[in-house]
């Protein structure tokens, strides 16, 4: 049975799960999970946006997701390496489930801090301030 590994943000995992140094063909799929809606992107092992998808949580919702997924990778030629999905423990749980019982590899992403877009703000609106380089 997978486990759930914590792992950065989406653009971190990106990277991450399409390095060259382990550049596995297929699809990664990134979940970013509210109450009502979870919206997802399909990444290919270079880190290029495939196709991206908003479902409602609903059960339904839930299967059309793992059902889109693996109808996209087919397309594609390849197979669904790893599912990063954000808050597996809250509106992500319902979804980990669902996967890890189809047997796939599930990847937990930590949710945002607000460390980077919150620094690089400008306090006062009329002052610009240039970008602090790469989070």
């Amino acid at each position: 049975m997978p486990t759930a590994l914590p792992l950065p943000p989406l653009p971190a995992l990106a990277l991450a799960l399409a390095s060259p140094d382990a550049p596995q063909p297929g699809l990664r799929i990134g979940v970013d999970t509210h109450a009502d809606l979870h919206v997802a992107a399909a990444i290919d092992e270079l880190g290029r946006l495939c196709a991206t998808i908003s479902i409602p949580t609903t059960l339904a919702g839930l299967r059309r997701l793992h059902l889109w997924a693996h109808q996209l990778a087919g397309q594609l030629g390849g197979p669904v390496v790893a599912w990063g999905i954000e808050g597996t423990g809250s509106y992500g749980a319902r979804l980990a489930r669902l996967l890890t019982d189809h047997g796939e590899t599930i990847l937990e992403v930590s949710r945002p801090t607000g460390g980077c877009a919150a620094t690089a703000a400008s306090p006062i609106r009329s002052t610009p301030r240039p970008p602090r380089g790469p989070c």
